[in-house]
């Protein structure tokens, strides 16, 4: 009995001594930078880092477990956190900043609706996915036909998104387009010059050089348009 009682007291005192000898904190930073990389490891185009939102300590960690999705602005870890001075073990959830880079093209000056891409600097360069919030998908991939157009206003150092982009408009500003007008199955056809830009279907200002007068219609086939 008095042998089984040591023995344990043995055990006890050995678990305790080595409750605090797993993963120091330099460790910590290269596990959970090793689990989100082979969270990504099948698409070469990607690269990660971490950056931790934590103080430096002389604790110890086991139990690593990814828990948060590491495609957001705070990737969260659960691990088992061993105080050395008091040999206590606590369960805690450490967080960190990630970085998640691919190459992509970025707008290199402010550009605004309806210009000629061609005519805008852009630059082939690391794009942070989690930074500006958007996935692999949305990104524009070149290279780019010199009759694609910008569809909205974009900022200076910006990636360049499949959104961003547009063909060529039907009909453009300033253009002298023909203006059909359909009423009793009769056809009538008169020319106007468009005040803006406009797609297919996309409502648009024309204005009647007869009589100086604006009016709406719509975006018919290229040069084209038809009051409604």
């Amino acid at each position: 009995m008095g042998f089984r009682l040591s023995l344990i007291f043995l055990l006890i005192i050995s678990s305790s001594t080595n409750a605090c000898l797993d993963s120091s904190y330099e460790q910590l930073i290269v596990n959970a930078n090793r689990l989100v990389s082979e969270k990504i490891e099948s698409d070469s185009e990607l690269s990660s880092q971490l950056f931790p939102l934590f103080n430096a300590s002389n604790h110890s960690y086991s139990q690593l477990k990814l828990i948060t999705s590491i495609y957001r602005p705070r990737v969260g870890f659960e691990v088992i956190d061993c105080d050395p001075k008091s040999e206590t073990q606590k369960l805690k959830i450490l967080w960190f900043r990630p970085e998640i880079k691919i190459k992509a093209w970025v707008f290199k000056q402010n550009a605004m609706r309806n210009q000629l891409l061609s005519q805008v600097e852009i630059n082939y360069e690391d794009v942070d996915l989690i930074k500006f919030k958007v996935t692999k998908e949305a990104l524009a991939v070149g290279p780019f036909d010199e009759n694609i157009w910008i569809s909205e206003a974009v900022k200076i150092n910006t990636p360049i998104l499949k959104k961003n982009l547009k063909v060529a408009p039907m009909v453009a500003r300033n253009q002298l387009v023909k203006v059909v007008v359909v009423a009793d199955n009769v056809v009538i056809e008169t020319k106007g010059v468009a005040q803006q830009f406009g797609q297919y279907l996309e409502k648009v200002s024309v204005r009647l050089p007869t009589n100086n007068q604006l009016i709406r219609a719509t975006v018919i086939k290229e040069g084209t348009v038809r009051i409604d």
